[in-house]
C-alpha cells in the first residue's frame, strides 16, 4: 500500500461526504436548500464537520503508513469524535468517521482497487474492532438492542453490503443512468434497504416504513425517466412533518460516492470492462 494511494483514498472519502451533503434536494437531510428534519444543523456546520473528518482521515492514513497498532488507530478515531463534539456541539458525522475509518484501515490490509478484496477486509477489521469495543450508550446502541438488524454495527460486520453490493454497481456504471440521476437511484435503493437506526430512533417502525415507501417512489420516478426534483421536494416536506431523517442512508451514500470516485479515478480498475470510457471518467466525484 503506497503513501499516495492511502492519502488519495482518504481524500476521496472526505469528498464523497461533501458530494452527499451538496446533493440537493434530499428528504430529511441537510442540503443546499434547507436543513431537512435537523433544526440543530445547517450547511456551514456540516461543512466544518467534513473538514474535521478530512483531517482525521489524513491523520489515520499517516498512522497506518507508519504501522501504528490497533489501539492507536482506535484512539485517533475517538479523538476525532471528541473534537467534533467539542468544536461543533454535535456528532454530525460520527457515522462518517467510523465508516471512512473502517474503509481506510481495511484498505491498508487489502487492495482498495479490488472491491471484493476490500469488502472481505472490512469484515475482518469490523469483527476485530467490535470484539474489543466497550459497550456504549448512544442512541444508535439503544436502537440496536431493540432492533438487532438495524444500525452501523450489523452493516459493518456484514461487510457493508449496502455499499459494495447495492450502490457501488450503480455508481460505477454510467450505462445505468446519466449523472446525477444515477446518484439519486443509489439513494433510492439505500432508502429501501438500510435498517436506518436514526429513522427508527425518531419514528420507530413507522419511520422505517415511510422511508422504504419514499425510496420506492423515488426509484419508480427515476426509472420512469422523470425528473425527481419535485418528488424529492415533496418528500422532504413529508419527512419534516414527521421529524424523520435517515442518517445511516446519508453516511453510506457519502462513503459510497467517495469510494466510487476513488475507483473511477484509478485507471487500473475496470470492473469487467475492457476500457474506461470518457463518460466514466467524467462521472468521478
Amino acid at each position: 500500500m503506497t503513501t499516495s494511494r492511502l492519502e488519495t483514498l482518504a481524500t476521496a472519502l472526505a469528498n464523497g461526504l461533501r458530494a452527499e451533503l451538496y446533493l440537493t434536494p434530499k428528504p430529511g437531510l441537510v442540503d443546499l436548500r434547507d436543513n431537512g428534519a435537523h433544526p440543530d444543523l445547517n450547511l456551514l456546520l456540516m461543512c466544518r464537520s467534513i473538514r474535521l473528518v478530512d483531517g482525521y482521515l489524513q491523520e489515520l492514513a499517516g498512522a497506518l503508513l507508519r504501522n501504528a497498532g490497533p489501539d492507536e488507530l482506535i484512539a485517533i478515531g475517538r479523538q476525532a469524535e471528541h473534537t467534533m463534539i467539542k468544536q461543533l456541539g454535535s456528532n454530525t458525522h460520527r457515522g462518517g468517521i467510523f465508516l471512512c475509518g473502517l474503509i481506510l484501515v481495511a484498505a491498508d490490509q487489502a487492495n482498495p482497487d479490488d472491491p471484493q478484496a476490500l469488502q472481505q477486509s472490512v469484515i475482518q477489521i469490523a469483527a476485530a474492532f467490535f470484539a474489543k469495543r466497550e459497550e456504549q450508550s448512544s442512541n444508535g446502541e439503544q436502537v440496536r438492542r431493540q432492533h438487532p438488524a438495524a444500525g452501523i454495527v450489523t452493516e459493518a460486520l456484514a461487510g457493508l453490503p449496502n455499499l459494495f453490493d447495492t450502490i457501488l454497481p450503480i455508481l460505477n456504471d454510467p450505462r445505468t443512468l446519466e449523472e446525477p440521476r444515477r446518484v439519486y437511484l443509489a439513494l433510492a435503493r439505500l432508502m429501501q434497504k438500510v435498517q436506518d437506526s436514526t429513522s427508527l430512533h425518531r419514528c420507530g417502525e413507522q419511520g422505517l416504513t415511510l422511508l422504504r415507501q419514499a425510496g420506492a417512489r423515488l426509484e419508480e420516478c427515476i426509472l420512469g425517466g422523470h425528473d425527481p426534483t419535485h418528488l424529492l421536494t415533496q418528500t422532504n416536506r413529508e419527512f419534516r412533518r414527521h421529524n424523520l431523517t435517515m442518517g445511516g442512508v446519508a453516511d453510506l451514500l457519502g462513503v459510497g460516492l467517495g469510494y466510487a470516485g476513488y475507483l473511477l479515478s484509478n485507471l487500473t480498475y475496470h470492473q469487467g470492462y475492457e476500457e474506461i470510457s470518457p463518460e466514466r471518467k467524467k462521472a468521478g466525484i
